[in-house]
């Protein structure tokens, strides 16, 4: 044994794990990497391997949407593709194909100014990231019932502590919509019963009337 080298591997050995107590438990404070360039190696390994995993679980949902919506159109008895391609050639017009995309991105960027928004409010995202996020919330939602995979879809992109408060806040952010849908859907039947008179006045003032007391009744 060379003298003074059992205090050297004491000094080795606390720069490896040194331990603290805080109370009646034992932390591990740090790994000095410089020293041990081998347990740098070792935490760096299942990053890359975290990143390969990601990349795999994108690629897969990606896939499994493409398929969905292939089966979707290719198994559909009722989908006759002579009779849309005829009745497409006769009622298609540019403006037509325009006003429709137009709307359609619209629609999806006012969806990802909402998104991002509601985020906001827990940590701030670029427009990028939230263009990220809703359009693969909404691929993982596609061939999931009733939409659920769009929850899975948009906290896939945070930190594991985030889940429920994201969750919570794409409930939220449906919620919104749903509201909507319905407020600008009763003006669409008031326009439809005002031209083609299906219900009447009479009828619309107590539909109106109990849903108007159903409200109330939920609130207080």
């Amino acid at each position: 044994m060379v003298p003074g080298s059992i205090p050297k591997m004491m000094r080795s050995f606390a720069m490896l794990l040194p331990l603290r107590r805080e109370g009646a438990k034992f932390v591990e404070s740090y790994y000095n990497r410089r020293e041990f360039p081998f347990f740098a190696t070792m935490i760096a390994i299942p990053h890359k391997a975290k990143q390969f995993l990601v990349f795999t679980i994108k690629v897969l949902i990606v896939s499994a949407a493409f398929y969905f919506v292939y089966r979707q159109l290719a198994q559909n008895d009722q989908l006759d593709w002579g009779k849309f391609r005829a009745l497409f050639e006769r009622k298609w017009t540019v403006g037509g194909i325009l006003f429709i995309l137009l709307f359609s991105i619209l629609n999806r960027l006012l969806e990802i100014l909402k998104w991002k928004n509601l985020v906001s409010s827990l940590q701030p995202i670029s427009l990028w990231q939230a263009t990220a996020e809703v359009l693969g919330a909404l691929t993982a939602g596609i061939f999931t019932p009733n939409g659920l995979g769009e929850y899975a879809g948009k906290a896939f992109f945070y930190e594991k502590a985030k889940t429920k408060k994201i969750v919570f806040l794409n409930l939220i952010c449906n919620g919104i919509q749903m509201i909507l849908t319905v407020i600008f859907g009763i003006f669409g039947l008031l326009y439809f019963n005002a031209e083609f008179n299906v219900i009447t006045p009479k009828s619309i003032t107590i539909i109106f009337g109990l849903l108007i007391v159903f409200v109330l009744g939920s609130f207080s």
